[in-house]
């Protein structure tokens, strides 16, 4: 009796194809290859569609140049900045407008998978400063707005 479930166990294994064991990326959703950023004053109320309203934003740095456009992400417009147009570790310069130039320096890991890579923000320094906080996939940086 042990030895038919065991030719059978046996036999079940060895019919098993060996790519089994990677996902059929059809059927998987690939994470994001872009972050979001909004510019928020000091009252919260979001910036860009607002008070910068152009068709797209000049991101400059390490060696490239690359426009955002706005993009309405939940309630509010934001800038999706896409992974592979920057570099990891390099500060770039994000024209708002004329009169407004910010600073943005993203540490990130690239993760590599059958499916397509995946993208970890370490960390994102906003002036020079590291800022931490992030509301529902956006960090939301805050802008002084002089009157």
């Amino acid at each position: 009796m042990k030895r038919p479930f065991l030719l059978l166990c046996l036999l079940a294994l060895i019919s098993c194809e060996s790519d089994d064991r990677e996902p059929d990326c059809s059927l998987v959703l690939p994470p994001p290859n872009w972050f979001a950023i909004g510019f928020i004053d000091q009252a919260g109320n979001p910036l860009i569609g607002t008070v910068f309203t152009q068709d797209s934003f000049k991101l400059a740095g390490a060696g490239k140049v690359i426009y955002l456009r706005p993009v309405s992400f939940g309630t509010r417009e934001t800038l999706l900045v896409p992974f592979p147009d920057i570099q990891n570790g390099a500060t770039y310069n994000l024209e708002l407008d004329a009169d407004n130039t910010e600073r943005l320096r993203v540490d990130f890991e690239t993760r590599e998978s059958s499916c397509g890579n995946s993208y970890i923000i370490s960390a994102l320094f906003y002036n020079g400063k590291l800022f931490s906080e992030e509301d529902e996939e956006v960090y939301l940086l805050p802008k002084q707005i002089d009157p």
